[in-house]
């Protein structure tokens, strides 16, 4: 047994000889045989090159920062994959679990061992204990098939364990050091938003400094907060929704069998409300609060509650005295009077103000929220702060909250007579229960492949990029790997004056198809028992080789688009070559005049 001493989580224990297969259930030791399916282009390290596939723009109010910021990546062009002649000596690669735990993350780690010792014997895996902590101490392991071998497929960090997902400047010296001591050529992170973001920073110090060691990211993150125009889902998503929506149909029977009970069951998430949607789709809830829309539509707390309020008083009617509500963990901070109080919390509590003293200095409107709010919230909010300075969303009883507040403003309905109804409620988290099952088979595929495809990346030499897998619909032998420049998701952001790159939570698009659909169906399940209940994910038979709902209907067609718009464009440039007729090229002209001037006019306002 391995102990470490992490700053950010205390002691943090690894047991180096890794599980024992003793202890592994029936279908544990049935899922280690399981081998999972990827891109035909990812078969063979030995024909694996790539090439470029396509340049990258950048907003234009972000351009100048970007530049100061990233004048070694600035130019990097997106990549594919294709057949060629790369180099196939040795090579050391370096793991790290960044971010939260998410279904599939061993997949990615067996995915990049498998592809590296397939492409030379002799190349070696090291796997960093303690996530980032361990990353900066150089407290690491190497990853051998043996210790591997009762981690595949399977839920879960412990082969490595986490601590924070954030590396600053402050650890670049101590990340350095490591790289240097383990000689590593390449070094792959594993998280979300805010490991890509880290490792753009730390990407561009290596090239400054001359560090040799390439860094790439995988996309994983079982509340898809890196969904965007280059990645279609992140690794974990598909296990996390699956597992909590068949807890929610679960509920919803429960809640229909009793007849007695409203659930307030509220969902990890972190600020977007992705988990959420899918869910609500999946199990048909009787409310569903998505905090893109709440934020949209500038809702305060009471609209929120009186939203929630006003369906139990219509399903009352029916005699229907109980139902589900799904609750975003990000809600709080989709409620600008919400927000501004964390803000104005947060802001004493770096200053060293106590408790009592920030109270009498928040303003008039932020303390009347704060007198509104349950003893319980009042006291969570006072949290210490995540390692990145944000507050623990997932550390605040939301759920709590709202149930609370709908039978205070339901009580307030019964004594003025417009609400007859019962009404009694359970609260629900449903959060760690669910982001480490065994992850479903398509995830196994997925971060399987992106873990190749990661090792491919680290044997042709490229840096500061995300790896990717297109047209996820269809077979995994048909997926299509990108390789992204991490600039090509970065924008500027504002904190406390400051200017600072950084790659975005992905929100909600209210425009996109699974939005839409929600918005069509939730007036009835509102006021119907339309329950679902998708059940457990499989490993073999009816319903195993599904995916969310969300990646089967959402637009994927991104680069795609700018494909057809290439070939749109080279169509007119083979019209109008030299000794056509001046009647071509004046029409030329003037369609695309008029087409540039639309697209100067739209760009200024993005």
């Amino acid at each position: 047994m391995a102990e470490y001493i992490s700053a950010q989580t205390g002691q943090i224990h690894i047991d180096l000889h890794g599980r024992s297969f003793d202890n592994l259930s029936v279908l544990a030791r049935d899922r280690l045989l399981y081998k999972p399916r990827y891109p035909k282009c990812l078969e063979n390290p030995d024909t694996t090159s790539v090439s470029e596939y396509d340049s990258i723009t950048l907003h234009d109010k972000d351009a100048h920062i970007l530049h100061h910021y990233f004048p070694n990546t600035i130019n990097y062009s997106i990549m594919k994959i294709v057949k060629g002649t790369p180099k196939t000596h040795p090579i050391n690669v370096g793991v790290v679990f960044c971010g939260r735990q998410s279904s599939g993350g061993h997949n990615i780690i067996t995915g990049l061992f498998d592809y590296i010792h397939q492409m030379n014997p002799n190349s070696k895996l090291i796997g960093f204990i303690g996530g980032t902590s361990g990353l900066f101490e150089g407290s690491c392991v190497e990853l051998t098939a043996e210790k591997l071998s009762l981690y595949r497929n399977t839920g879960g960090y412990d082969l490595l364990g986490r601590s924070a997902d954030k590396i600053s400047e402050d650890d670049y010296s101590r990340v350095v050091a490591t790289c240097t001591k383990c000689n590593l050529n390449g070094l792959v992170l594993i998280g979300g938003a805010y490991t890509a973001t880290d490792a753009t920073l730390l990407t561009e110090f290596f090239l400054n400094t001359g560090v040799k060691t390439r860094v790439v990211v995988v996309p994983c993150d079982y509340s898809r907060d890196l969904k965007n125009h280059f990645i279609e889902t992140t690794v974990g998503f598909d296990t996390y929704c699956r597992t909590v929506s068949q807890l929610i149909g679960n509920i919803c029977t429960d809640s229909r069998s009793a007849a007695k009970y409203y659930h307030f069951i509220r969902l990890l998430g972190r600020s977007p409300s992705h988990v959420v949607l899918e869910a609500a789709l999946q199990s048909h809830p009787n409310y569903a609060i998505i905090s893109e829309e709440v934020a949209a539509k500038r809702m305060t707390l009471l609209q929120v509650i009186n939203k929630i309020a006003d369906v139990i008083c219509e399903r009352a009617k029916n005699g229907q005295n109980y139902g589900v509500v799904l609750i975003p963990e990000g809600l709080i901070k989709a409620i600008s009077e919400f927000y501004y109080l964390l803000d104005e919390i947060s802001a004493n509590v770096e200053k060293g103000v106590t408790r009592d003293e920030i109270y009498s200095r928040l303003t008039p409107w932020s303390k009347a929220l704060f007198d509104f709010l349950p003893d319980t919230i009042q006291q969570q909010i006072f949290n210490p702060p995540e390692s990145r300075g944000n507050f623990q969303l997932h550390a605040i009883s939301t759920e709590v909250m709202v149930g609370a507040l709908v039978k205070q403003e339901l009580a307030r309905r019964q004594a003025e007579g417009t609400y007859s109804g019962k009404f009694d409620y359970q609260t629900h988290f449903l959060g760690y229960q669910a982001r480490t099952s065994f992850p479903s088979l398509f995830d196994c595929d997925y971060a399987y492949s992106l873990g190749r495809e990661a090792g491919a990346l680290v044997q042709n030499e490229l840096t500061g990029y995300c790896v990717t897998l297109r047209n996820l619909r269809d077979e995994p032998a048909n997926w299509v790997p990108y390789a992204v420049p991490l600039l090509a998701m970065t924008t500027v952001e504002a904190k406390q004056g400051v200017y600072r790159p950084s790659i975005p939570e992905s929100n909600v698009d209210m425009n996109d198809v699974p939005f839409q659909k929600f918005t069509q169906c939730r007036d009835a399940w509102a006021v119907k028992d339309d329950y679902c209940n998708p059940g457990a994910v499989q490993f073999g038979g009816a319903g195993s080789w599904n995916t969310t709902l969300s990646l089967q209907i959402e637009k994927h067609d991104y680069l795609k688009r700018i494909q057809k718009l290439r070939e749109q464009l080279n169509a007119i440039s083979q019209i109008c070559l030299p000794g056509c007729d001046d009647m071509l090229i004046d029409s030329a002209i003037a369609a695309t005049e008029g087409v540039v001037r639309q697209l100067d006019i739209i760009k200024q306002r993005l």
